[in-house]
């Protein structure tokens, strides 16, 4: 770390020669900055349309900070402002300045921050000047600039301070939104800074290590790269940033460096860097041994101390697929033209017409055939390129009302990714190829009823026609006509329920459930179709999602088939929601079986192997004595952790705040935490494990409390001086430890202590019951309305304390809500009543006087 001075850049040519070690772009593409290996930054700008980049200055710079990554930080914005990480503290660790006058720009941080550990520019596309974003992973703490220009110079001016929770890696999307990883409950976040809103929540299996995440251009998809601790394999993962489902995954031995998603809009693919063993970077589509930078299907790349830039997806990307790399995979990203063929089909504009002649529809390496007659209508398909299998796979698909086979095709045509469409008497159908056979991919008629009864010709198709032409994605086509097939899902095609089959697809495979589970569960819905509603709710993917946006995370995608473990509501691991008094009990009989079988019974197993392989293991699995798990962990470490120092006489006197009562906006309790279920669970948790004892203690407290007055009031006559004098005693002590506490409660919150009615009822039931017993000790006697209200007041106080069992709770926390909802009212209503008393009460004493005068 150098002093404090402020190190000054030189200004100066540098060689060319040099290799470049690192390279960076703007926000738009047209402006580059390279780092060599002696530390000279040269900057760089696109001209037209040209393929070679326009170098524009070289400056040299020797104090460049390395992180702990090893990583040298610089960027470049879309008005050829340059920033970089450097060696120093004063007034900050980097330096920004503009390239053409090299004059350095200021920024004033709203807390004398100094340190920045990273930096991106985010486009004017995005927010409505070009932003800044920095964060310092010190303090948590994420810092938007905003650039103003004013008689043709550009400041930055600082626009929002984040505050941010723990993390161990953050990155900065293009678009300006964040990536969080917390490595305490392997889950990644990905947050929308304009909106502090979390977008995608997504949880990594917590035997292995996250490598880095990449994201789509449209971040839509999220890419996850993960190492296994044990096997050291490196695992790729592809999300859906809406659905938060896993679309795709693989793994491989191979040391994957880098990630990118290309051909968006044409066919997608994953192109990634690895290492080989040799240590050279390899690539598994495209050659590149420089630095480079991949960004909307572009490449800017060195070569020679040069900087080009080119398209990386040429315009025959498929054909370049297919014959080029031989790649014969699904295309499941279809292009716009597919939605222009159905748009111009359904506006009688297409050209093509369907000839009995023409059989066969040749793609890039599937051959797909029409074979009509009047009972039959059979789909063929053949891999003319022999890559799959050269069997002719044949499908029938006329429906068993209609009439004839000759009049059921209207129009046919083989799309880019190789699926075939049809546009036949009941609707536009695209199918698709797999090893298994062909299948139904998509189906679209708003029908929505027995298609026996549909008439193409007749029907206007204007919702259909809405859907194509507001649709925007280029990676996925409008979701089918789900109740249309529902209600058609017996119907015959052949010797085949095809309908009936799609649908069950779509509920079975991840890639449906991820674009279109949504609408499907919509649908089910609709139409009030329990069983396949079940059958769409017990798939696992849907039961992840489900479970993370009520806010439980699955630390890991394995179930345990035979798991033994504990209950929700008991203590530990939590399993299942059950709450009934039957389950807790078989939970803890598990427990004591599981602490049984670890300590003692697996090592007689050990000893004795003969008797576990021929006599354990097969009661064990005949009995089924365990039940389907998986772990469910809740994603709320503020409200499990404790603070690491602690004083017992601050805390007596001045508690400290906790999550369950306080919020970082409101000095009241976010009653939304209690509105999910994971807030259930650790309530529940935190009350079995030790809540339940401390309420039992107060409660106890308070009944000796409570019946030493009340025996006092109620047998004065029968009893004892001396023991009189001794309940009384007792109630006074009591009394001012009660009040101790309720201090206690005000000094805390006392906005929020004396916002509620039912605070003041314990004043009044512990205030007036001590300050009776006080003067019935002095004076030898007390007024019987003050020992009738004190003990009103102590047995409406006790009969709350029975809110802590169900069968009561439910009834007091609707009167006690009630109450506090109308307390208003009823004052009001009050104070009305003591005007009208008061008034009536003159009015009368007015009357009496005058009676009186005239007697």
């Amino acid at each position: 770390m150098t002093s404090n001075s402020d190190v000054k850049i030189p200004i100066e040519e540098a060689p060319d020669k040099n290799k470049i070690l690192d390279i960076v772009c703007s926000p738009n593409m047209k402006h580059v900055a390279t780092l060599d290996e002696i530390n000279n930054i040269s900057f760089w700008t696109v001209i037209n349309q040209e393929q070679l980049l326009k170098k524009v200055k070289t400056v040299c710079i020797d104090n460049i900070r390395i992180n702990e990554n090893g990583e040298k930080i610089f960027a470049i914005s879309n008005n050829r402002h340059f920033s970089i990480s450097l060696n120093r503290i004063d007034p900050y660790n980097f330096k920004i300045f503009e390239v053409k006058s090299a004059k350095e720009i200021l920024l004033n941080f709203p807390d004398l921050q100094n340190e920045i550990d990273f930096l991106s520019f985010i486009d004017r596309s995005i927010f409505d000047d070009e932003n800044m974003i920095m964060i310092n992973t010190r303090y948590y703490r994420a810092y938007i600039f905003s650039s103003k220009e004013k008689d043709n110079n550009i400041t930055w001016v600082y626009k929002s301070m984040i505050e941010l929770k723990y993390f161990n890696k953050i990155y900065i999307t293009p678009k300006g939104n964040l990536i969080i990883f917390n490595d305490t409950i392997y889950e990644i976040t990905m947050w929308d800074i304009e909106k502090l809103l979390v977008n995608t929540r997504i949880l990594i299996d917590w035997s292995c290590t996250l490598e880095y995440v990449e994201i789509s251009d449209d971040e839509k998809l999220l890419f996850v790269c993960t190492k296994d601790r044990k096997t050291k394999k490196t695992s790729v993962f592809t999300y859906s940033t809406e659905t938060e489902i896993n679309i795709s995954s693989f793994t491989t031995n191979l040391d994957i460096d880098r990630l990118h998603l290309i051909a968006s809009k044409k066919g997608e693919r994953l192109l990634y860097r690895y290492i080989d063993n040799s240590g050279k970077y390899m690539f598994n589509l495209k050659q590149n041994q420089g630095a480079y930078i991949i960004k909307s299907d572009k490449i800017i790349y060195t070569n020679d101390g040069k900087v080009l830039i080119e398209e990386l997806v040429s315009g025959n990307w498929i054909e370049y697929l297919r014959k080029g790399l031989k790649d014969t995979n699904s295309i499941t990203a279809p292009s716009k033209k597919t939605i222009d063929i159905i748009i111009k089909f359904i506006k009688n504009e297409s050209t093509g017409v369907y000839n009995d002649d023409k059989a066969e529809f040749e793609g890039k390496f599937l051959k797909w055939g029409l074979e009509l007659d009047e009972k039959s209508v059979r789909l063929t398909v053949v891999d003319c390129q022999k890559k799959w299998n050269d069997t002719k796979k044949q499908l029938d698909i006329l429906p068993s009302f209609c009439p004839n086979g000759k009049n059921f095709i209207f129009n046919c045509e083989v799309l880019e990714n190789d699926d075939f469409i049809t546009f036949t008497c009941i609707g536009v159908i695209i199918w698709t190829y797999e090893i298994s056979g062909i299948k139904m991919h998509y189906f679209w008629n708003d029908w929505n009823a027995y298609l026996g009864r549909f008439y193409f010709e007749n029907t206007d198709f204007r919702a259909l026609l809405g859907r194509l032409y507001d649709w925007t994605s280029y990676r996925i086509l409008p979701a089918s006509s789900y109740e249309t097939v529902y209600k058609n899902l017996y119907v015959k095609f052949g010797e085949s329920e095809l309908f009936k089959e799609f649908l069950e697809r779509n509920i079975e495979n991840e890639f449906y459930l991820t674009l279109y589970g949504r609408t499907l569960m919509e649908t089910l819905i609709s139409v009030k179709d329990e069983k396949w509603v079940r059958n769409l709710e017990n798939h696992p993917t849907v039961i992840a999602r489900t479970l993370a946006s009520i806010g439980f995370v699955v630390p890991s995608a394995f179930v345990i088939p035979n798991s033994m473990s504990s209950h929700l509501f008991c203590y530990g691991r939590y399993y299942n929601l059950s709450k009934s008094f039957f389950d807790r009990l078989i939970s803890n009989l598990r427990v004591r079986w599981i602490n049984f079988k670890e300590n003692y019974f697996q090592k007689f197993q050990e000893r004795c192997p003969l008797l576990r392989d021929y006599i354990v293991k097969p009661v064990i699995n005949f009995y089924c004595v365990g039940n389907s798990s998986t772990i469910l962990a809740i994603s709320l470490p503020n409200f499990v952790s404790y603070p690491t120092k602690y004083n017992f006489w601050k805390e007596l006197i001045l508690p400290s705040t906790n999550p369950f009562g306080h919020s970082n906006k409101v000095d009241v309790i976010n009653e939304e935490f209690y509105g999910y279920l994971n807030g259930e669970a650790l309530l529940n948790f935190k009350w079995n494990t030790y809540r339940r004892k401390y309420y039992l203690a107060i409660w106890t407290i308070y009944t000796i409390f409570f019946l030493s007055f009340v025996c006092a009031a109620s047998y004065y006559q029968s009893i004892s001086q001396t023991t009189l004098f001794i309940l009384l005693d007792v109630t006074i002590c009591l009394g001012i430890w009660h009040l101790v506490f309720e201090l206690r409660q005000f000094i805390y919150a006392p906005l929020n202590y004396m916002s509620s009615v039912w605070n003041f009822l314990d004043l009044a039931a512990i205030i007036s019951t001590t300050a009776t017993s006080i003067d019935w000790l002095t004076n030898g006697s007390a007024p019987t309305w003050a020992i009738t209200f004190s003990t009103l007041f102590l047995e409406i106080k006790f009969i709350l304390f029975f809110r802590s069992w169900k069968f009561f709770g439910i009834y007091l926390a609707m009167i006690m809500k009630t109450v506090d909802k109308v307390i208003s009212f009823v004052i009001i209503f009050g104070l009305f009543t003591l005007a009208f008393a008061h008034s009536l009460h003159l009015l009368l004493q007015s009357e009496s006087e005058i009676f009186q005068g005239i007697c």
